[in-house]
């Protein structure tokens, strides 16, 4: 960590810079961020416009409904050929999980809205099996049928 001080002591932090960090940190390969993602942001009920409220221009401040799409305040950190053990690792019950949120959570200087795409290597995805008891969570870790053959995983970590 020592290494990036400078880059932590900047005021911004580039999906280049995250994505270094984690691969350095949890000994990673390829890692990738994907920022603009497109979501949906609740707006409170004391936001909300109402008729009759002063400060209600339509085109400047006026926001009709209860929710706002918003493209800037989310990114998908993207963890890619992983093998079939590292996966297990990264899922929520898995003993990387929790550090990997806590380190980004340090990391970043706004605290934004991630989603966790884990992606396995090649042909590391396997079928459901009933005697497998290790990593036998249909959807995540195993799949109905042939499993594809880079299969992913997204994990919604922080809204």
């Amino acid at each position: 960590m020592l290494s990036y001080a400078g880059m932590l002591a900047s005021p911004s932090r580039s999906p280049e810079v995250i994505s270094g960090l984690v691969m350095h940190c949890f000994d990673l390969e390829n890692v990738e961020v994907e920022d603009w993602q497109m979501r949906k942001v609740a707006v409170c009920e004391e936001q909300q416009n109402r008729l009759g409220q002063a400060n209600m221009a339509l085109g400047h401040d006026f926001i009709s409904g209860a929710r706002v799409n918003d493209c800037a305040g989310k990114f998908i950190l993207k963890i890619n050929n992983l093998s079939f053990r590292d996966f297990l690792r990264f899922l929520p019950d898995g003993d990387q999980h929790q550090p990997l949120v806590r380190f980004m959570s340090f990391i970043l200087r706004d605290q934004l809205a991630w989603d966790l795409s884990l992606g396995f290597g090649y042909q590391q995805a396997n079928g459901m099996r009933l005697d497998n008891h290790q990593g036998a969570s249909l959807g995540w870790s195993s799949f109905l049928g042939t499993p594809p053959e880079r299969a992913r995983v997204m994990i919604c970590v922080q809204e």
